[in-house]
């Protein structure tokens, strides 16, 4: 009878990769030698988002969808001037179609959208602002480079841009909790839809634009593609690829 040979523990155990937990949420790096400092790379914007306790909140599911490459993608996350012609009976209504305001923390982001009720906010003392997320005003949270969170009372949606898998397309996995677990088939059967509603806003409105600019980059026709002054956002999370991309040395570029 021949055995195996030796046992082989602790030599040949899983693979074990650098992941931290905070705030209900788990980051991961897919190289197991990487010495990466996660929670300082995470930054202000880990402190921002674990402030929400998202360890308490329940999970409704996830959905999967597939789109243009992931850059591509990605750049709807930030700028909301398409949402005239992509949302028009969805965001436009209730968000101004052509204000952002950005703010940097390292290379991720916070972006903030205007609803049309938020002149409401006028008297409210700068210092009590905050407290007003999703009555005036909305959040985009970019982790860079690829995790977009959407925090509202009605679910919260946590996109995943995964490149692939080929150049040209990207799969992302839209994760949708809720502050509160429901009380019963109704209240879940309404978050349920409510997903399903994100997911098709995502899926039919934002990616088809995305996949209409892909084919005109396809064409060959445009040398270069130029974003405005306006679109700082877009600006920045390019210029932090680029800075990643050539090997993460120097300065991080500034938004």
């Amino acid at each position: 009878m021949v055995k195996f040979g030796e046992d082989c523990r602790g030599d040949r155990d899983l693979v074990a990769f650098p992941c931290h937990e905070e705030g209900g949420l788990i980051f991961a790096v897919l190289d197991p030698t990487s010495e990466c400092d996660i929670r300082g790379f995470l930054g202000e914007m880990m402190s921002d988002v674990g402030e929400k306790h998202f360890e308490d909140w329940h999970y409704v599911g996830q959905r999967v969808i597939h789109g243009a490459n992931w850059k591509v993608a990605l750049d709807g996350y930030l700028e909301g001037y398409h949402f005239q012609a992509a949302h028009p009976e969805t965001i436009a209504p209730r968000t101004y179609t052509n204000i952002m305001a950005f703010e940097a923390y390292g290379p991720h982001m916070l972006v903030g959208y205007p609803a049309k009720t938020i002149e409401k906010l006028k008297d409210i003392p700068v210092d009590e602002l905050w407290q007003h997320e999703n009555d005036g005003y909305d959040f985009i949270r970019l982790f860079f480079p690829n995790v977009s969170i959407f925090v509202a009372p009605e679910i919260t949606q946590i996109a995943q841009l995964i490149p692939g898998p080929g150049p040209l397309e990207n799969t992302t996995v839209l994760h949708f909790i809720h502050h509160t677990k429901p009380k019963d088939a109704e209240e879940n059967a309404a978050l349920e839809q409510m997903a399903d509603w994100l997911m098709q806003v995502v899926d039919e409105e934002d990616y088809q634009v995305g996949l209409q600019v892909q084919r005109g980059l396809q064409s060959g026709h445009l040398a270069d593609v130029i974003f405005g002054k306006n679109e700082s956002g877009n600006q920045f999370a390019h210029r932090c690829i680029q800075y990643y991309a050539d090997g993460g040395e120097g300065e991080l570029p500034s938004l």
